[in-house]
């Protein structure tokens, strides 16, 4: 299998803006709770520039990686899949060793269903 060049593309994904909404939210419900008067204000207008960052960024991610068993070739750089890389209900979370590590968020929904199985499925059986 090593041999085989899968080329995936992934797209934004929905869920990934779902997960940046409810995180959000939920610090900036924390925050409410505990900050007053001007302390407040000066951490909701960073928060809502933050939010907005992220869904801009998580709108427009879109990027190609191709796979050759647990190799990974991303933006002209070789990385090799780590042992600590996690599959979980809708996402997979990729480690990734090169030069530097690098930490990857795929969601099922960005990118082809047989792509996310594949990947999810190489995972599973490395650990």
């Amino acid at each position: 299998m090593k041999n085989i060049r899968h080329v995936i593309r992934v797209e934004p994904s929905h869920h990934h803006q779902l997960f940046l909404l409810i995180g959000h939210i939920i610090l900036g419900w924390l925050a409410w709770i505990s900050l007053h008067g001007h302390l407040w204000l000066m951490f909701f207008i960073l928060w809502g520039c933050s939010f907005f960052w992220s869904l801009y960024h998580a709108y427009h991610r879109r990027f190609v990686f191709e796979m050759r068993g647990d190799e990974v070739f991303i933006d002209g750089k070789f990385y090799h899949i780590t042992p600590t890389s996690k599959v979980g209900y809708g996402f997979i979370w990729l480690v990734l060793q090169g030069e530097k590590t690098t930490h990857l968020w795929l969601f099922s929904d960005s990118m082809d269903e047989a792509e996310y199985r594949r990947i999810a499925r190489r995972i599973a059986m490395r650990t």
